[in-house]
């Protein structure tokens, strides 16, 4: 069975993240930058802008609903 995500226990996390995400994809989709390099430092400023809470967050609501 599938379960839907309530985003508000971390919107503003995933909205950072997506953000930074937008900032990278076009580099690395149309391979001007290596992704050895550029990925890491993408999720180092994921992480900190609460990549981690977000991931946990969501896992939370998928292991409550089993």
């Amino acid at each position: 069975p599938y379960t839907t995500l309530f985003r508000s226990d971390f919107e503003d996390e995933m909205v950072n993240c997506v953000e930074i995400y937008n900032k990278y994809k076009s580099e690395l989709f149309t391979g001007t930058s290596d992704p050895e390099k550029v990925v890491p430092q993408m999720m180092e400023e994921m992480r900190k802008a609460g990549f981690d809470d977000m991931q946990k967050k969501a896992q939370e609501q998928i292991d409550a609903a089993k």
